[in-house]
């Protein structure tokens, strides 16, 4: 049976839309460039939500699926390449990276022996460079916008709860800009695309509500944004950058690029067909790529999710799957990406909200409340790997004990004993409400681990409760191990506890080995990615290493199928 359902269960907002980079510099701007004071600043009342945003239009550009031969003279595929990296350093415009307004510093890993010889897309061999800024442990304090003067006789610009009232065709900070559509509104604000009247050229605003706590929230932000910037300046990390920012009218106002649809858009307008596994290999290095550059700067991100991975470029071919029913799904021209919405990141070193992330990819020490930290960022990296390849989301629930329950099913695993302590020390020392109802799903762990009739270990999990749903019972019991999801997408028998030859062994009748080797570290890479244990998690940085990158695949992304 398929895993992919026609239709997402989860309510899912609006995406954003964002234009490529200029230059890679902080623009100019009439009113003076915003100011950046090294100070130390207070913590925020409370962290900012993140904002949805809308999708615009997709860029389809359709052809006859042949991506070795491209019909484009100036711009050829990259499709073909088996990627020789001595070949004039690769050149970045042949890679399709080097857009005529770009510009990317991007370095190609050092020649190493792959471990196999299949292709790869030019994303994956691209290395991570530590910026040497990382170093000196710079870190800004509070970031204070340029206030833009305007007239009082104005009529009231805020609706009743604080927003600023978005009317397409309306000038916008003096004359600065034109307002041409919301994009999308969450709960601290609204952001818009505008015309640059002075650039000339489009951008996208996030327009903070005017109220003091969001405006102090909003400080993080600017912090985060303002910290990318300083120490990636060629924007060589994927992570979105602050062209300006100002007050307007009591609204922090934080201008970006403007990029196109979010992968999550992608998936949606592909009725949520997977990506091939080349293009899902190039994401995770650029993702992973971004993460370990965040890691380096002390930040957490906390909300990744396809919605907040935006394309630079949507265009795409149609390719027609042949099987018992042929699917025409969408391929994209470039999976280059960039990453945005860093209204949770936060340092570190400073205060944590007990709950963040998106429920679908929150982290079990976050659902457990036993505290967070970088750890949980490559947890969402997994859970994002699993949906481009099945097209849905990993844990599709709205409830804690429901979750849990999930991932031990999903896993293979029981939740650990000493994961069960650590959130019961947590209760002991804040007691606070949401502990108290984490507390009471557990048994305790100091006891002998229970058995069920055929004596085989019991989770501490008391899942289910008597009070438990039927409907959740038998959705949880019906789910299938993430071995069993992969392995039923690939069409192959994976076994993680078996070794690679052995494994492969099984299914050679299907696939010949380096294809096979290709999907067998994708498992590999995806099982340390979601390890229960935050502290035995796989780093960014050892992720990046992980020998899944070093394989290549005949896929229709690679245009080799």
């Amino acid at each position: 049976m398929s895993l992919i359902q026609p239709t997402r269960k989860r309510p899912r907002g609006f995406s954003d839309h964002y234009g490529p980079t200029h230059d890679g510099v902080l623009t100019k701007n009439p009113f003076s460039d915003h100011e950046v004071i090294v100070v130390h600043s207070e913590d925020p009342e409370d962290s900012p939500d993140g904002i949805a945003y809308s999708p615009a239009a997709n860029g389809e550009v359709i052809e006859d699926y042949d991506m070795g031969h491209s019909t484009s003279v100036d711009r050829p595929s990259f499709y073909t390449q088996q990627f020789n990296q001595t070949h004039d350093a690769i050149t970045l415009d042949l890679l399709n990276l080097n857009h005529q307004s770009h510009s990317y510093n991007y370095q190609l890993a050092p020649k190493k022996q792959r471990t196999n010889s299949l292709p790869q897309l030019p994303h994956v061999s691209i290395q991570y460079l530590r910026p040497p800024s990382v170093d000196h442990k710079i870190k800004l304090g509070e970031v204070r916008p340029t206030l833009v003067p305007y007239a009082l006789n104005q009529p009231p610009c805020d609706d009743k709860d604080g927003h600023y009232i978005i009317t397409p065709g309306e000038p916008f900070a003096n004359l600065r800009y034109v307002i041409k559509k919301l994009l999308g509104q969450g709960t601290f604000g609204k952001v818009v695309s505008a015309w640059d009247r002075s650039l000339n050229q489009m951008v996208a605003i996030k327009i903070i509500k005017n109220i003091p706590k969001y405006r102090e929230a909003s400080k993080i932000e600017l912090r985060v944004l303002s910290t990318l910037k300083a120490m990636d300046d060629g924007n060589d990390n994927h992570c979105i950058h602050l062209r300006e920012c100002f007050d307007y009218r009591g609204h922090i106002c934080l201008v970006t690029n403007l990029l196109r649809i979010s992968l999550y858009d992608f998936l949606d307008s592909n009725a949520f067909e997977p990506f091939p596994g080349s293009h899902i290999q190039a994401i995770a290095k650029q993702l992973l790529r971004s993460v370990t550059f965040l890691h380096d700067l002390n930040l957490v991100h906390t909300d990744l999710k396809p919605e907040n991975i935006l394309l630079y470029n949507d265009e795409y071919t149609k390719r027609t799957i042949q099987g018992k029913k042929p699917i025409t799904t969408k391929v994209l021209k470039d999976p280059l990406i960039q990453i945005i919405d860093f209204g949770l990141a936060i340092f570190d070193d400073e205060y944590h909200s007990t709950i963040v992330s998106t429920r679908h990819y929150r982290a079990p020490e976050i659902v457990l409340g036993i505290g967070w930290s970088f750890a949980c960022d490559l947890w969402l990296i997994g859970c994002i790997l699993c949906e481009l390849l099945t097209g849905e989301a990993l844990f599709r629930t709205h409830e804690n004990m429901e979750h849990l329950a999930m991932m031990e099913k999903i896993l293979g695993e029981l939740l650990l004993a000493r994961l069960v302590r650590r959130c019961r020390k947590a209760h002991e020392r804040n007691g606070a409400a949401a502990s108290v109802e984490i507390m009471g799903f557990f048994e305790t762990p100091e006891a002998a681990p229970y058995t069920d009739v055929h004596n085989a270990p019991r989770s501490y999990l008391r899942y289910p409760k008597p009070e438990t749903k039927k409907k959740s019972i038998k959705y949880v019991a019906a789910l299938a191990t993430l071995e069993q999801m992969i392995s039923s997408r690939v069409n192959l028998e994976l076994d993680p506890r078996q070794l690679l030859y052995e494994n492969f062994r099984h299914n050679e009748h299907r696939i010949d080995f380096e294809n096979f080797q290709f999907w067998w570290y994708f498992l590999d890479l995806v099982r340390k990615l979601l390890t229960f244990d935050p502290r035995e998690r796989i780093t960014a940085a050892d992720a990046l290493n992980h020998p899944w990158f070093d394989c290549g695949i005949n896929d229709y992304g690679t245009g080799h199928d």
